[in-house]
């Protein structure tokens, strides 16, 4: 990086270049969408579970936790998906190392991959239809293909998990950027609690 010079010749810090000598990774509207989808699919995949496909999966986290603490964790994922949709910057990254790039890609697989399990729980008939052409006895098609969309949806967290580890794993940007301010904190925060009365209310 070169330095800049004061008018007098000497080395003056105020001029020197404020950009870094690398930049964060910022997710793509692309990236984003995944993204909430697939935690919004887990949502929506629990619930289904809730039917004839929870008696092959055994009910899910809702069977597993019970209604209260899958609320909660609904609550928390909703949550994570609005602060996703509206701050761009939400899902900024360190520049991935090997590892975090592997994490990445692995991370964007499962995501998509539950991203269209929970599109696909909306087009069981169809897509039995698609790819079966008959549904069956007593319309086993239909719960064979529901059945594989719930496990696709249980995709969704691991690879919002595995793309959140990536965003730690890389050389940390200089640039410390405010990316929430103190009034919109606080309007999340307020979000957060009615989101939470109205979950478990």
């Amino acid at each position: 990086m070169s330095e800049q010079k004061s008018a007098s010749g000497g080395f003056n810090p105020s001029l020197a270049p404020s950009e870094p000598t690398f930049r964060d990774l910022d997710a793509v509207w692309t990236t984003r969408l995944a993204y909430c989808l697939a935690l919004l699919g887990f949502v929506v995949g629990q619930l289904g579970q809730g039917s004839w496909v929870g008696l092959a999966t055994g009910g899910g986290l809702l069977g597993w936790a019970g209604m209260l603490p899958f609320l909660l964790i609904s609550v928390g994922l909703v949550y994570r998906v609005y602060l996703v949709l509206r701050y761009p910057a939400t899902l900024r990254a360190r520049r991935p190392n090997l590892i975090g790039w592997l994490f990445r890609a692995i991370g964007m697989v499962a995501m998509v991959a539950g991203a269209l399990g929970v599109i696909g729980m909306f087009l069981i008939k169809p897509l039995t239809l698609l790819f079966l052409k008959d549904a069956g006895p007593n319309g086993i098609g239909f719960f064979v293909v529901g059945l594989y969309a719930a496990i696709l949806t249980n995709l969704g967290p691991v690879g919002c998990i595995l793309f959140e580890l990536s965003r730690l794993m890389g050389k940390k940007s200089t640039h410390s950027i405010e990316l929430i301010t103190p009034r919109h904190r606080k309007q999340n925060l307020g979000l957060l609690v009615g989101l939470t009365a109205l979950g478990v209310g």
